[in-house]
């Protein structure tokens, strides 16, 4: 107990005292309601105070404050008709509130109550007045000291008005509910909030139960958690119940696991619920299918423009091997932008695979083979057909200059008169014709052969 607390303590009870002169003083100088938990009696210092729960510091410090005794006969007559509008007094209530909070303060409805004295207003003040308060905390704990009064007031057959409509937080987890609940999940799944529980420590299980709901909310042990946040209103028991990305964001756990609820890539990505998991496996399947599809498609736009200049049959001209030529220009512009995107899509996949996530990692894996499955074979049958379609040309090329060749012999039948060796040296021409024409073809065969062949090699379904 601090000092300065006991000697006000006393003072307050007795302000005569020889001792309590300097404590008589200061209290003349200060404003009462200003200095109310060293100069105002316990009463005095909640009439004081705005109506809300307030938590004496007196309290806090370990010091029982005893409510005064009920002057009142309807506390223990509780079912006579003429206290049916009876009201129990807030001085009386905060004193039991002090009572049972200073004795244990991890219960769920303390932690209400400290809630509601912090002001940042995340707990309804409908919530928030005394005899609420002291209805949560003595339906949790009945048997301890500070609940006399009012089981008294509120017992069955009771006909006093504000055991109704003053109730406890409806569903609220009671000190045990609470506690055996975070166990019961962290035993399951290590998460962030079970650090600040155990069996040893656990000074607020209210607010770790929340933590590990909002981390897992499909975990069984938060049925309970959730039925009192529909009961209470999600947005009445903010503290605990609101979605508040500051405070209830996913723990990165660098093992592999499997929970529901995890942060993809954004903030706004996080799945919540099954339906969503369900669909974010499908975007990521998704995502890998189209990765790989975008590789292929570069690797098919390379044999495309190869197997043209091919056709072509021109000797290309190189100046630098720095500087593109004009022709290439679009070609590196596409290529460029294919590899971008699937190398973006490829670090995502990454990003999301370390997120240790059971099923998120498998959806990775099942996207690249899925296609590989539907892209794998596009880039040897794609090279095979144009090496087909450069053997057709090639065939029709060769048809014309034979019959090109044999026109020529044909017509120089004047000729073999005059000559002595004429037809032989037009047979000789004629074969010497046929077999350029067949070097020719070989030399354009190879190069689109190497062209082919050089773009199959590479496995462009994998790499950027």
């Amino acid at each position: 107990m601090l000092p300065a607390v006991a000697y006000t303590a006393l003072c307050t009870e007795n302000p005569t005292a020889t001792d309590c002169k300097a404590w008589a003083a200061f209290c003349a100088k200060e404003t009462p309601a200003m200095a109310a938990a060293l100069c105002l009696s316990p009463d005095a210092a909640v009439l004081a105070g705005t109506g809300r729960a307030h938590i004496a510091l007196r309290s806090a410090a370990g010091v029982q404050v005893s409510p005064p005794p009920p002057a009142d006969p309807c506390i223990q007559e509780a079912r006579q008709e003429s206290c049916k509008a009876y009201t129990y007094p807030k001085s009386s209530a905060l004193a039991d509130i002090d009572r049972l909070c200073g004795s244990m303060p991890d219960m769920p409805g303390c932690a209400i109550a400290r809630a509601c004295e912090s002001g940042q207003h995340r707990v309804a003040d409908k919530y928030c007045l005394p005899f609420v308060l002291l209805a949560t905390l003595c339906h949790d704990m009945p048997g301890m000291r500070g609940c006399e009064n009012y089981k008294a007031l509120c017992k069955q057959g009771s006909v006093v008005q504000q055991c109704i409509v003053e109730g406890p937080v409806p569903h609220a987890p009671t000190w045990s509910q609470a506690r055996k609940a975070v166990f019961g999940a962290c035993d399951d799944h290590p998460m962030g909030g079970c650090a600040n529980c155990t069996s040893n420590n656990c000074p607020d299980p209210l607010a770790s139960l929340a933590d590990i709901c909002h981390e897992m909310p499909e975990m069984a042990a938060c049925n309970g958690f959730w039925a009192f946040c529909e009961a209470a209103g999600p947005q009445d028991v903010a503290e605990w119940c609101g979605e508040d990305d500051s405070k209830y964001l996913p723990s990165m756990l660098m093992y592999f696991h499997q929970r529901t609820q995890e942060l993809l890539l954004w903030k706004e990505w996080r799945p919540r619920t099954q339906g969503q998991y369900l669909a974010s496996v499908l975007i990521i399947i998704l995502m890998g299918v189209v990765a790989t599809g975008l590789k292929t498609a570069k690797g098919a736009l390379v044999l495309q423009w190869n197997h043209q200049r091919a056709l072509k049959s021109e000797e290309l001209r190189v100046v630098s091997v720095w500087m593109p030529r004009n022709d290439q220009i679009t070609e590196i512009v596409a290529k460029s932008a294919l590899t971008g995107v699937s190398l973006t899509l490829d670090y995502f996949n990454m990003l999301i695979a370390m997120t240790f996530n059971v099923g998120f990692f498998c959806a990775v894996i099942a996207g690249y083979i899925a296609g590989t499955l539907l892209f794998g074979h596009v880039l040897e049958n794609y090279a095979a057909i144009l090496h087909q379609r450069r053997r057709d040309v090639a065939a029709h090329l060769k048809r014309r200059r034979l019959g090109e060749a044999g026109v020529i012999s044909g017509g120089s039948g004047s000729a073999v008169s005059l000559l002595a060796n004429g037809n032989g040296v037009n047979g000789g021409a004629a074969a010497l014709g046929v077999q350029m024409i067949e070097q020719e073809e070989e030399d354009a065969e190879e190069k689109l052969l190497m062209v082919v062949e050089g773009e199959g090699d590479c496995n462009c379904v994998h790499s950027a």
